[in-house]
């Protein structure tokens, strides 16, 4: 919600970060199995796509194909990823891909990682095995789950959680009245993310200022002194900022659909994500959700729940 950006490592390792994030009710599902035979394709990946190969290197999916090798593990299997978002839409599906196939692999060498070890792990593989633009964020509220004050040092890969758990009377009633509205256009959000990164600097100042929204919302949240009303302009403020950071951020099509969701009478829209596309998160009035399906009937609409248990990993009955 508050604060993307300035845990991009290229800002934290200079100034420090925050962020206040919140899991959601949407799932990435992952499930792994031995296999008896091969049938000639000992490795069996299903995604948007499905591949059979012979051996792991011949896995086109990089996140798929550097943890079975750094597993090392054998064939023949197959492995089954779904979700119930979109990918590509900023809403951290890649790092929940990670985190949950990471969680995985360990539990089939006989090894248990608390999700905060994954969280860490996650983040070592996406920004130093796979090379992605990607701050820290995505990681951590994945595998943890609930909503969260994120602090990051100047350390690399030091970080520290405030729970806003004791607060879920008043984010449940935000979350009634937030809605998700897709913009159906998909984006590489690395790529997105490298041109902020190239300008980072000239931005510190920007992403500082997010950084302290994020710490002022978490205040407000945790001790009742905020209202849905402030939080919406808060987001919407932060959105204004975030503009700023890239022109490839927003375009025509998401500036108009986020001015027609404010004159209709929102508190506050941002996209989430590095941009582009995706989601844009919507906070409204009470008792407007009715009204506002109505009004934005032609638009893909998602309601949503915050979820605080984080990463799970399930065994299938034999």
């Amino acid at each position: 919600m508050f604060g993307g950006g300035s845990d991009y490592p290229a800002h934290v390792e200079q100034h420090g970060g925050a962020v206040l994030a919140g899991a959601i009710n949407k799932y990435c599902f992952i499930s792994m199995r031995e296999l008896e035979q091969d049938f000639g394709s000992p490795f069996r990946i299903r995604y948007s796509v499905t591949e059979n190969v012979n051996s792991v290197s011949e896995i086109d999916h990089p996140a798929v194909r550097e943890l079975l090798a750094k597993y090392r593990v054998p064939g023949p299997m197959e492995l089954n990823h779904m979700t119930d978002l979109p990918s590509r839409s900023g809403m951290g599906s890649s790092s929940a891909f990670v985190v949950g196939l990471s969680s995985i692999l360990e539990k089939s060498r006989g090894t248990t990682k608390e999700n905060m070890e994954l969280a860490k792990l996650a983040i070592e593989i996406e920004q130093n095995v796979l090379k992605e633009n990607i701050g820290y964020q995505d990681s951590i509220t994945t595998a943890v789950g609930g909503f969260n004050l994120i602090r990051f040092t100047k350390e690399r890969n030091e970080f520290s959680i405030s729970s806003l758990e004791k607060s879920r009377i008043f984010l449940d009633e935000l979350a009634k009245n937030m809605v998700l509205v897709h913009v159906p256009k998909q984006r590489i959000a690395s790529e997105i993310a490298a041109h902020q990164i190239l300008e980072i600097r000239e931005h510190a100042d920007e992403l500082m200022e997010l950084a302290a929204i994020a710490e002022s919302a978490y205040e407000g949240i945790l001790g009742n002194t905020t209202t849905i009303k402030e939080v919406g302009q808060l987001l919407h403020y932060s959105w204004t900022i975030k503009k700023k950071q890239s022109k490839y951020v927003s375009n025509n099509e998401i500036d108009s659909l986020c001015e027609e969701i404010m004159k209709f009478g929102a508190y506050g829209v941002k996209l989430l994500g590095a941009g582009a596309g995706g989601f844009i998160l919507t906070v409204l009035p009470e008792g407007a959700l009715g009204a506002f399906r109505e009004e934005f009937s032609s638009q893909r609409i998602t309601n949503f729940t915050w979820d605080y248990s984080g990463n799970r990993l399930y065994r299938i009955a034999e």
